[in-house]
C-alpha cells in the first residue's frame, strides 16, 4: 500500500462527514504486445538503464515491502539511478520477512548510484531478517551512495546502509 501525505483531493463521506484517506491510484501494464519487444542482431548490443526520481512521500506496511526497488535482471546492460528526496517509511514490528526503504540489485555491465535527502524508516521485529535502509547487490559494478537523509532501522538483522559487491568501486557518502 502507498499514502499520500499531502492533499491531493479532499474525499468525505457525506452521510458521516469524515474524512476519507486517499490511497494511490494503483496502475496495472496492459498485455504484452510485439511492440514491447526490440530484435538484437548477432554481435549487436542494446543498452538500457534505469532511472528513478521520488519527490513524494512512500509507506509500506506488508511484511517484504520496500519503499523503491530495481532490479536490472541478470546480464543487463546500463545503470540504475535512484534520486530519493521524501520520506520513505516500510515494514512492521511483526515482519519476518524484511522491508527495505531502497533495494537495488545491479547485475551485467553499468554502475549503481543513490542519491537523496528523503528519511527512511524501516521497522522490524525480533525476528525480522533484513531490515535495511539502503541496500545494494552488485556483480562487477561500480556503487556510489551519496546520501544525506536520517536512516532508522530496527528489528533483527537492521542496518542502515549495506553493499554487496563482488567487484567494482564502492563509495558511501552518508551525512545524515
Amino acid at each position: 500500500s502507498c499514502t499520500i501525505t499531502f492533499p491531493v483531493q479532499t474525499f468525505s463521506n457525506t452521510a458521516t462527514g469524515k474524512q476519507i484517506d486517499y490511497i494511490c491510484r494503483k496502475v496495472k501494464r496492459g498485455p504484452i504486445t510485439m511492440d514491447d519487444y526490440v530484435a538484437v542482431r548477432p554481435g549487436q548490443k542494446k543498452s538500457n538503464s534505469i532511472d528513478i526520481t521520488n519527490t513524494g512521500a512512500i509507506t509500506t506496511t506488508g511484511g517484504g515491502g520496500h519503499g523503491i526497488y530495481a532490479n536490472d535482471n541478470a546480464g543487463a546492460t546500463g545503470s540504475i539511478s535512484i534520486a530519493n528526496n521524501a520520506a520513505i517509511n516500510v515494514g512492521n514490528t511483526a515482519n519476518t520477512a524484511g522491508s527495505r526503504a531502497i533495494y537495488v540489485i545491479k547485475r551485467g555491465t553499468g554502475d549503481a548510484t543513490i542519491t537523496g535527502s528523503g528519511n527512511l524508516t524501516v521497522l522490524g521485529g525480533l525476528n525480522t531478517t533484513r531490515a535495511y535502509g539502503i541496500i545494494v547487490s552488485a556483480e562487477n559494478n561500480n556503487v556510489l551512495i551519496d546520501y544525506s537523509g536520517n536512516i532508522s532501522a530496527s528489528g533483527f538483522g537492521a542496518g542502515g546502509i549495506r553493499v554487496d559487491s563482488t567487484g567494482g568501486n564502492v563509495r558511501v557518502d552518508y551525512s545524515g
